[in-house]
């Protein structure tokens, strides 16, 4: 007999009075935005009824933002941070938070993956 077991689910709900939304405007609940859950950083899938949202927190899978400044990007592979300012992507680590990795544009966003 086979069976699955999972050891973390990627996804958690969580109230909205513990989720940091990064200053700027860049990043929302309703568009799938980049938010923090204390230093960890996620992306909003759904708000749900009440006062909490769907977070995903999946290091495998690959995101993409419109909201970035395409001077201001990393090398591919490279850490990329959030703005705390503005809330867009940025290479410079100095007073942001992390986010992850920086794997290119494609279609006019920047592609990217969480940090584990």
């Amino acid at each position: 007999m086979t069976g699955e077991h999972r050891l973390l689910s990627v996804n958690k709900t969580v109230a909205i009075a513990d989720v940091t939304i990064p200053a700027g405007g860049a990043q929302t609940l309703d568009n799938h935005g980049i938010v923090f859950v204390g230093d960890r950083a996620g992306v909003v899938l759904q708000k749900e009824a009440g006062n909490q949202v769907t977070v995903s927190f999946d290091t495998q899978r690959e995101w993409t933002t419109e909201s970035y400044d395409s001077a201001n990007l990393p090398k591919i592979g490279e850490k990329v941070y959030l703005g705390a300012s503005d809330g867009k992507l940025t290479k410079t680590a100095s007073g942001n938070k992390l986010v992850g990795y920086y794997w290119g544009t494609i279609g006019g966003a920047a592609l990217f993956s969480l940090h584990a």
